[in-house]
């Protein structure tokens, strides 16, 4: 069986013809050098944000320090006025039953 003119007509529409193929091949090579440029410019980018991220945090654990400092403090004062609070109503019994004695 020998091949007619529409036949190879229809195969070089199905198939690539070889400078097809190498443009097809040199777009692919050119497209793959482009995409390990990119991958490298996300892993310098992925190390800047990782190191955003830890300064971010370092900054935030520092923040956090402080203010479970102040709540600490807070609660110790608020302790301390307890404490006195009673102090001044005991004192306050004690003038009202001494009022109360010498009347």
């Amino acid at each position: 069986m020998s091949l007619s003119k529409k036949d190879i007509s229809n195969l070089q529409d199905i198939f690539l013809t070889k400078s097809e193929f190498n443009t097809f091949k040199n777009d692919t090579t050119s497209f793959q050098y482009e995409m390990i440029e990119f991958r490298n410019e996300m892993a310098g980018f992925n190390n800047e944000m990782t190191g955003f991220k830890n300064d971010a945090m370092n900054n935030f654990d520092a923040l956090f320090k402080k203010l479970s400092d102040i709540k600490t403090e807070l609660i110790s004062f608020g302790n301390h006025y307890k404490r006195q609070n009673k102090l001044l109503e005991n004192h306050e019994v004690r003038i009202q039953g001494l009022e109360a004695a010498k009347a």
